[in-house]
């Protein structure tokens, strides 16, 4: 009996030092945890840390379920990269806001609209300079917290390598066009979409590199000036004709003529009656088929394509339809027909805009 006796107290005695060093251990642990960096309990203390004339500081938060949780980690850092990006966005749009403000000019009132700049692309261009200077795991709230640096004087010269490179690709394109006027049309609509986000790089060198931006205003001026004055000169003298034609033979709904005809005239096109080159040819395709149930029904598909040519050359295409969204369905051929093309008057005229419009890739870097 006194065996079993001791061996209770010895196993109380075990289980005691058992406690003891799991205590011990545990408070060795939390000894090694790295202390919080003083900014998680003020996020004020980053301005003494990193200050604002040199620097600017995003900060980021992201659950997470512990110290090795590299998804939220990167959660936390995109965060800090965000909040970098949401600053330069709301500082260049604080210079370049929509405002709309009714005023009276000879008695009579009417509303000025300024233009809203976009900045999306502009802003993720100038954080490629960003990194990400700390990030630390929260043991109480499991929280990863992430701060993101990006040096002024770094996005200086990114904005200034971004105009430059954008005025020398302009450049390169009004020396490289090929002579004929609706070709040299094309190259310079689409070099001014390309140069459009000139506007809001010049207001991002004002915030970020005051000391340079008047000299990149200057440049970025004359080669606007050069650009606009080429496209006004081509323009008053090209007047392209419009070719339209549809697969069954039929005439094209004139609503369709004018609505094209009106796009053409708001990049500066005015179109001339006839089928001579340069011209834009559109072909319409159309697909019917007989429903059978209760009614007889006629459904039509309606797609087509087009062209801008000149001296034999196509310089644009593309094709657009013939999905559901241009089909329609009535008693009768006819009907059934202009209803399709009205569905896909829009889509054409989206199609055509975007092929003139749209830039050509950039040269990487660029």
């Amino acid at each position: 009996m006194k065996s079993l006796e001791y061996r209770g107290y010895f196993a109380g005695f075990l289980s005691l030092g058992a406690l003891i060093l799991l205590v011990g251990f545990g408070s060795g642990c939390a000894g090694l945890r790295p202390a919080a960096p003083s900014w998680v309990a003020d996020p004020l203390l980053l301005n003494r840390q990193y200050p604002r004339m040199r620097y600017l500081v995003g900060y980021g938060l992201a659950s997470g379920v512990g110290p090795g949780d590299i998804l939220a980690r990167r959660e936390a850092e995109n965060e800090a990269m965000a909040d970098i990006a949401a600053a330069i966005e709301v500082s260049i749009h604080s210079v370049t806001e929509l405002a709309e403000t009714e005023v009276v000019r000879n008695g009579t009132p009417f509303t000025q609209t300024v233009l809203h700049q976009s900045t999306r692309r502009a802003v993720m261009g100038i954080l490629s300079g960003t990194e990400i200077a700390e990030t630390y795991f929260d043991p109480h709230t499991l929280t990863w917290h992430a701060i993101a640096l990006l040096e002024r004087s770094r996005t200086d010269r990114v904005v200034q390598d971004k105009i430059k490179a954008r005025l020398e690709d302009g450049r390169r394109t009004l020396a490289a066009l090929p002579g004929r006027p609706l070709a040299d049309f094309l190259a310079l609509r689409k070099l001014e979409s390309r140069t459009a986000d000139l506007e809001w790089l010049l207001v991002a060198a004002n915030l970020f590199a005051p000391q340079h931006a008047a000299e990149a205003r200057a440049r970025t001026t004359a080669f606007k000036l050069d650009l606009h004055g080429r496209l006004g000169q081509i323009g008053r003298r090209l007047r392209p004709s419009l070719v339209l034609t549809a697969a069954d033979g039929r005439p094209v709904p004139p609503t369709l003529r004018q609505a094209l005809t009106a796009f053409l005239t708001d990049q500066g096109l005015h179109v001339s009656p006839g089928d001579t080159e340069p011209q834009l040819r559109l072909h319409l395709d159309l697909q019917a088929a007989d429903e059978t149930g209760t009614v007889r029904l006629v459904r039509v598909w309606a797609a087509a394509s087009f062209a801008f040519l000149e001296n034999g050359d196509t310089l644009l295409s593309g094709q657009v339809g013939g999905s559901e969204s241009t089909a329609s369905r009535t008693l009768d051929y006819s009907s059934s027909r202009d209803l399709a093309i009205a569905k896909l008057q829009p889509l054409l005229l989206d199609a055509v805009r975007q092929a003139v419009l749209e830039p050509m890739p950039r040269e990487p870097g660029t």
